[in-house]
């Protein structure tokens, strides 16, 4: 059974408080019964009320391929997802659980908001716009966000904006005196490689060097790193 509510959030918002009957098993053989065949247990022995609790369930054709059927799952937008009964030429199955992508997306993001470390890399990268929507009921989390949000950019545009000028500044020395510069202005030595690449011409991946120096520039510990917003269906299918 599986009971949800608007005051048991894991990760979505459930509207009401319902206990849900996924399946039954007979403690003596260990056998599991769940959807057609449990809905037929229920009704020939009277359990008309729990019958009205068992998830909802519905047959596929097997003219239907795997690759089908799960890439239809992960676009839903509405639910967790589903577990599918995989059933064998002999009769006999197994049990696979295939989640929806916003689902998936709603978790990682869920656990970004909970972690420093990777909460501090989405903002790095530009993803709290996208942590806001997906979690825009879930005070405490936006809440997190914006206190990372003020403790971080700040601090990165500041990075970016005296790099870049610094550079501009001094950018019609040779190479060497411009190294000699940077290496001893105090405010620039840490910035040196990012120095260079300017004066040669390279552009500069400031997000990477963020995230490199997040405890020395930022004050952010640990070694996690963030999860990507949007799952990656190829890399999991691989697994």
């Amino acid at each position: 059974m599986e009971y949800t509510s608007p005051t048991n959030r894991i990760v979505l918002d459930y509207p009401r408080a319902e206990l849900t009957v996924l399946s039954i098993r007979y403690h003596v053989n260990g056998e599991t019964l769940f959807a057609r065949r449990l809905t037929s247990f229920l009704r020939e022995n009277g359990f008309q009320s729990i019958l009205e609790h068992v998830v909802p369930f519905k047959s596929v054709s097997n003219q239907v391929s795997k690759n089908e059927i799960i890439k239809n799952i992960r676009a839903e937008t509405q639910g967790e997802g589903y577990v599918i009964e995989i059933i064998r030429p002999d009769d006999t199955s197994y049990l696979v659980k295939v989640k929806t992508n916003k689902y998936l997306q709603l978790h990682h993001c869920k656990n970004s908001v909970h972690s420093v470390r990777h909460l501090f890399e989405n903002i790095i990268n530009e993803q709290s716009d996208d942590l806001r929507s997906i979690l825009q009921d879930d005070c405490s989390a936006l809440e997190r966000i914006t206190k990372m949000e003020e403790q971080v950019r700040p601090k990165f545009n500041h990075m970016v904006q005296s790099i870049e000028q610094f550079y501009e500044q001094n950018k019609h020395l040779s190479r060497k005196e411009f190294a000699i510069l940077s290496n001893n202005t105090p405010s620039m030595k840490q910035y040196m490689s990012l120095l260079m690449n300017l004066f040669s011409g390279k552009a500069n991946d400031y997000k990477k060097f963020a995230i490199v120096h997040a405890k020395d520039m930022f004050g952010i510990s640990g070694d996690d790193r963030a999860v990507p917003l949007v799952h990656n269906e190829e890399e999991e299918d691989r697994q």
